[in-house]
């Protein structure tokens, strides 16, 4: 099931108050995945990043967005749209990758994370 948050307008808008509405829905168990679209990825990452219980990754192709679900536990995806949006190649074949990829504690090394992320 996919819930969409918005934004329903093409028009410019306050990027990080989306990123909020997901992250929310995350952590109060409404969701249990997340997907950020802006113009590069890395705004809506830093934005989801701040929030407790948040591992937003940015991804570029199918690979990295398999591969931060399963060795990273990511909980958010986030990509660009002027970077590799659906009009350059980003498909929702991509995006189930990473919705259906799972978590894989043997494959993590635990050394690069903090316990209190």
């Amino acid at each position: 099931e996919i819930l969409d948050v918005g934004t329903d307008s093409p028009d410019s808008c306050d990027y990080p108050v989306f990123a909020k509405r997901v992250c929310e829905n995350i952590q109060n168990g409404v969701c249990e995945l997340g997907i950020l679209i802006c113009g590069t990825g890395i705004g809506m990452s830093m934005a989801a990043n701040k929030h407790r219980g948040i591992r937003a990754a940015v991804c570029s192709d199918t690979f990295s967005a398999r591969a931060t679900r399963q060795h990273n536990n990511a909980n958010v995806l986030c990509f660009g749209e002027r970077v590799v949006g659906v009009l350059r190649g980003f498909t929702q074949k991509d995006a189930n990758f990473y919705r259906t990829a799972r978590f894989s504690i043997q494959q993590m090394d635990w050394r690069d994370f903090d316990d209190e992320s």
